[in-house]
């Protein structure tokens, strides 16, 4: 296989493999009770999705009748197309960010025909002399808009320079929640789609300034005085692209502080464990017929164990078979001792293989009984821990600790399988949930020790002290348990952590950068609008302040004016924010999509800013002098 392969839809962190070995049906973690695996496979022509979906949920029934035991009604098999499996849920996310960038395009393209509209109230007695001399409206139509092609071509220019520039740092950054990330590049798609942008930018900018001058009259053009212009020119069309640029901020804030939102309550949930200062490996990779003994796995497993542990910095370290956020939780249909062994009295819950002190290494609180001892030996009584979501759901009335269960022979060493008879297990103990991703709650879940289940290819956990560099160290530890064993790759434990919230972290990032653009330009907008509105107007000011009109007058009408643009804009926004909120509301997590206070800070925010924006024109317009405005009547 190429260098950079990847398996498609494996975890996070254990996509890389060096070798591949065929799967061994008959090896004794791979039974008919333990429902974890996946498959992958390519349809006959003709067939639809939906057909195979048909014809797999009818195996799965006929399984269900023959195996009770193995296959209750609570096993459930989903059917879907690699492509989707891999992009499906990343797809709103995309879409969220493209629409974001949209939105921040047409605000930048609202300003620029802001400000090309105000530059053409300057430009009305060139445009009539150049009529006047036999330019037809075609003609200055094409100029105009040529000149908008060229800001609009400088703008691409750049902005393609800085997308390659941003293209890269996303590669470099390899987000996890992106993928085929590190494949995004620019190539003739990208020039094709920058030139498309350009064009669509000379339209949505130029159009109108454009079509307003070339409209013109020719007459109105000549005969204006020494001012050279109309001021209401262009005013209807200012009036509708300030409140436009406002609506559009919004909605981009709106959705951004939802966003935001949803990422800080996910990221802050009650974890269950205490991820700070602990390092994984990947599982360690023991193959050959040396570890077909359980005797050498557990013998490999306490010398690793043993070196481990003497590396200065490592406070504690064990063995697990996956540890939380690592998404490599097996699930096990169970029964409890006392009730009917009808296959409708099975119930379901997690399974974790773990080592005597690997609630410790998490901190993962006992609040019940007790973990396992040296005493839960490979020839010990059967026990297991179980977490409180579980005493919860199935020991709701009755006493937790003491109770037995079993199951069908699915798990267990070589003797207990090959028997073939279920094995009672005693409950010792209820500790905490933890959750295996910030968006689901911890779901029941029961704990095995390790040495009563020595299954080869666990992995380690390690605590360790802050600021410790002891990663390559614990690699050549379980090394020199065993030479010939690949070195596993170490990481911490909050790379997982990081990677389950990448996707609300891109997205909150992402529409944060985008709606602050879109803030600026707003009040940018509303900033040139009335400034040029106070420009036009100073002959005017001068004049009433003339003739006994106070500055608070003129700050009143300067602002009244200021304000009627933006809550128009304010308002058109609210729409336009709730429908993006509605458009994203699967992507929130425990925040709803007409978020009440997130509606009320960025209202208000927009409002105090564009006050703000309007406030530095209206001071220089109570500041107008009347001899400097009257100067040359």
């Amino acid at each position: 296989m190429p260098a950079g392969f990847e398996e498609p839809g494996v975890v996070d962190g254990f996509a890389h493999a060096d070798f591949w070995m065929v799967l061994q049906p008959a090896n004794r973690i791979y039974v008919r009770s333990s429902h974890y695996a996946s498959a992958v496979g390519r349809l006959r022509h003709g067939v639809t999705v939906t057909a195979a979906a048909a014809d797999v949920q009818a195996l799965f029934a006929r399984l269900e009748t023959r195996y009770p035991m193995d296959d209750p009604p609570s096993t459930r098999v989903h059917v879907q197309t690699l492509h989707d499996a891999l992009f499906g849920s990343v797809r709103p996310l995309l879409y969220a960010i493209f629409a974001a960038a949209g939105g921040v395009l047409l605000i930048a393209c609202a300003n620029v025909a802001n400000l090309l509209l105000g530059r053409a109230a300057t430009r009305d007695r060139e445009l009539g002399i150049r009529v006047a001399v036999g330019a037809s409206r075609r003609r200055i139509l094409a100029q105009l808009l040529t000149e908008t092609f060229v800001l609009a071509a400088c703008g691409g220019g750049v902005g393609l320079l800085l997308a390659y520039l941003a293209v890269g740092a996303l590669v470099a950054l390899h987000p996890a929640s992106v993928p085929r990330a590190q494949e995004v590049t620019l190539d003739g798609v990208s020039a094709l789609y920058t030139l498309g942008i350009v064009a669509f930018c000379t339209l949505a900018a130029g159009l109108a300034p454009a079509l307003t001058l070339s409209s013109h009259r020719l007459a109105d053009a000549l005969k204006a005085s020494g001012h050279g212009s109309d001021a209401r020119r262009g005013a209807r069309a200012r009036a509708i692209l300030a409140p436009t640029e406002i609506a559009l901020a919004l909605a981009l804030v709106i959705t951004a502080g939802l966003a935001v939102r949803s990422y800080l309550v996910l990221t802050h949930e009650t974890l269950g464990f205490n991820p700070r200062n602990v390092l994984v490996s990947h599982p360690v990779a023991m193959y050959g017929k040396r570890y077909e003994s359980e005797a050498e796995v557990l013998a490999f497993y306490d010398g690793a164990m043993r070196r481990t542990r003497r590396i200065p910095g490592v406070r504690d370290a064990e063995w697990a078979d996956a540890t939380p956020f690592m998404g490599r939780t097996g699930s096990l249909s169970f029964k409890t001792v006392g009730r009917s062994s009808g296959s409708g009295n099975l119930q379901t819950a997690g399974i974790g293989i773990v080592g005597l002190s690997f609630f410790r290494v998490l901190g993962v609180a006992l609040l019940r009984g007790r973990t396992f001892e040296r005493s839960d030996g490979y020839a010990a009584a059967r026990v297991v821990v179980v977490n409180e979501a579980l005493a919860k759901t199935y020991f709701r009335e009755r006493p937790i600790l003491g109770a037995h269960i079993s199951w069908n022979f699915a798990l267990g060493t070589r003797t207990e399988v090959a028997r073939k008879k279920p094995v009672l297990r005693t409950i010792v103990g209820v500790v905490h949930d933890t959750r295996d991703s910030y968006a689901r709650p911890g779901a029941p879940k029961i704990y095995l020790p390790f040495p009563q289940v020595p299954l080869p290819g666990l992995l380690l956990v390690a605590d360790i002290a802050p600021h410790a560099h002891v990663g390559d160290a614990i690699a050549r530890a379980v090394t020199a348990a065993d030479p010939l064993l690949a070195a596993p790759k170490i990481q911490p434990l909050d790379d997982f952590l990081a990677a389950d919230a990448a996707r609300a972290h891109l997205s909150a990032l992402t529409l944060v950068v985008l709606s602050f653009v879109a803030f600026s330009l707003a009040l940018a907008g509303i900033y040139a609008v009335v400034s040029y509105g106070v420009a036009r107007r100073t002959h005017e000011f001068g004049i009433r302040i003339a003739v006994g009109a106070r500055a608070t007058h003129v700050l009143r009408d300067v602002l009244g004016g200021a304000v009627r643009i933006a809550a128009l804009g304010i308002l058109a926004g609210i729409v336009l924010g709730a429908l993006a909120a509605r458009a994203i509301a699967a992507q929130l997590y425990e925040v709803g999509p007409f978020d009440p206070l997130t509606f009320g800070v960025v209202v208000a925010a927009m409002t105090l800013a564009a006050l703000a924006a309007a406030l530095v024109p209206a001071w220089y317009a109570m500041r107008v002098e009347p001899i400097a405005a009257l100067r040359y009547e």
